[in-house]
């Protein structure tokens, strides 16, 4: 494993020759970016889960609020970092953190200071929130062509920012041992996560997203929020969870079964893998998402049509036909970084407008490019026996086989899911070294 510290001077120097080439283009002589102040509830002196501008973490692991970041061509990046002399909150100091010393680093206590100092950068790109706030600075706000620029660059993930997707899929993983262990053992919804949050030793503010946790029937509502009390001893769960490291998301689902499931779940869910792991095995710089997306329904269509599920067609035709939508209703994968659903996924060139297109099916995937050497996608296929879903086409007998689906519709459905580095040669599973099944 390689230092931390290393890899991030390493990181720092990439970021600075992609953002040289973005400012090049676009012409302005320098971006600031706002890490932002904290978001507050509807009349309300409570403050929202705080996450820095994505821009800015990019760039910084820095914690804390209302930092700002000088990029300029040829200088260190230049950060101002905010600490005000306060004992209602923490401010922490800096430290001796691992990236310190690849910044030019002044600490400014007065918040409305702080916003003097940007009126310096004047004809600067300002990228993040709280643009009124420059007052008498003239900087352009998040110039669209600039932010492209910058988003498609932030697509191609460095060894640092591998390095920390690894670790983060680590600490999900455990996360998700902890969780089964508790299903297995008859927990609820509620039991359930709680276990996976000890298991992964973070805070569930620091985990990157809510996670699902669908026991039974529940499993097939896509972003199932509610973690229940019961029922307790349940015949299938869903999780989908994930961890961070430095800022950087891991996006970790699994499926388990116990005894109780019925014998076709069971064979579902061993060719639903099956399939999974032919998916990140066909992973390959210049692969069009398009084409993932589709080949991947062929593949769920023909569990379904093996199982007897479906029948009288075949799987082009039940893709076309939105039979396969039935059972399959998203996309197989999205962009994975700093951001859950990451930059860049829907923008065919650099400084080209992100553009969100039907896909075969009818299904919205997030990735609409060809894939490139150093994204990290996931790829979450999955069949789910949902009567939202199935309800419009039960008219439909000679395709669908309703004495099968209503005997699976109370077991909800199931998805795997698995970060996935594109690199030169056999792409890397960043999940199956520590999460097998």
């Amino acid at each position: 494993m390689r230092d931390l510290k290393e890899l991030f001077q390493e990181h720092i120097q990439t970021l600075q020759a992609r953002t040289e080439k973005v400012l090049s283009h676009t012409n302005y002589p320098g971006i600031v970016i706002n890490a932002a102040d904290e978001l507050f509830y509807y009349v309300d002196d409570m403050a929202y889960t705080y996450k820095p501008t994505p821009h800015f973490r990019y760039f910084c692991p820095s914690k804390g609020i209302n930092h700002k970041l000088v990029i300029r061509p040829g200088q260190k990046p230049k950060l101002y970092y905010y600490k005000p002399s306060d004992f209602w909150e923490e401010f922490e100091d800096i430290g001796d953190e691992y990236w310190v010393d690849s910044f030019e680093i002044e600490v400014v206590s007065d918040k409305n200071l702080l916003w003097k100092k940007i009126e310096n950068y004047q004809s600067f790109a300002f990228v993040g929130p709280e643009h009124q706030k420059l007052g008498n600075a003239k900087l352009a706000d998040n110039p669209q062509s600039l932010v492209n620029g910058l988003d498609w660059e932030r697509s191609f993930k460095t060894p640092y920012e591998i390095e920390c997707t690894k670790r983060a899929n680590e600490i999900g993983a455990k996360g998700h041992i902890a969780a089964q262990k508790s299903f297995f053992e008859g927990g609820s919804e509620r039991d359930i996560f709680m276990a996976y949050v000890q298991g992964t030793g973070q805070l569930e503010t620091e985990h990157p997203y809510p996670a699902i946790v669908g026991v039974n029937d529940k499993s097939a509502i896509l972003h199932y929020r509610r973690k229940r009390t019961a029922p307790k001893n349940g015949a299938l769960l869903l999780l989908d969870a994930g961890a961070t490291y430095q800022g950087y998301a891991s996006d970790i689902t699994r499926t388990s079964l116990t005894d109780a499931a019925p014998k076709e779940l069971h064979e579902i869910k061993k060719r639903l893998n099956e399939v999974q792991l032919q998916l990140c095995d066909s992973v390959k710089p210049d692969l069009p998402c398009r084409d993932f997306l589709y080949d991947s329904q062929k593949k769920v269509t023909q569990i379904l049509l093996d199982m007897d599920i479906l029948r009288g067609v075949n799987p082009e035709e039940a893709v076309t036909n939105r039979f396969t939508r039935c059972f399959y209703p998203h996309g197989l994968s999205h962009m994975l970084g700093i951001q859950v659903h990451d930059v860049a996924g829907r923008q065919a060139s650099q400084f080209q407008d992100n553009i969100l297109k039907k896909e075969s099916g009818g299904i919205q995937n997030r990735n609409q490019r060809n894939l490139g050497v150093g994204n990290i996608i996931t790829i979450e296929p999955g069949i789910y026996f949902n009567e939202t879903l199935l309800g419009p086409v039960r008219p439909n007998t000679e395709n669908f086989n309703w004495e099968i689906i209503d005997r699976l519709i109370p077991f909800g459905g199931m998805r795997i899911e698995d970060n996935v580095v594109v690199t030169e040669g056999k792409a890397t599973n960043l999940t199956r070294s520590f999460l097998p099944e």
